[in-house]
């Protein structure tokens, strides 16, 4: 049976002194934060996209129709 990744980082772990498995641990939990922050987002957009399609979907035809009004970005 092959080993998981994890188990053979934990392997390569163990023959590290102290100081260096603590570096390899904060750079670990930092990089597990922005993985984490970036799962967040996806599934947020995901769970909004249908919503978005609809949004402009409605928005060319209000454009297409000559309902909708140019946005002076300037004035906001």
């Amino acid at each position: 049976m092959r080993n998981s990744n994890v188990t053979i980082l934990n392997e390569k772990l163990s023959d590290l002194p102290d100081d260096v498995r603590e570096k390899v641990a904060r750079y670990i939990s930092e990089h597990l934060e922005d993985i984490q922050d970036d799962l967040k987002w996806e599934e947020s957009f995901r769970r909004t996209s249908q919503a978005l399609t609809e949004f402009a979907k409605k928005a060319r035809i209000a454009i297409q129709e000559g309902k909708a009004e140019e946005i002076d970005f300037t004035k906001l």
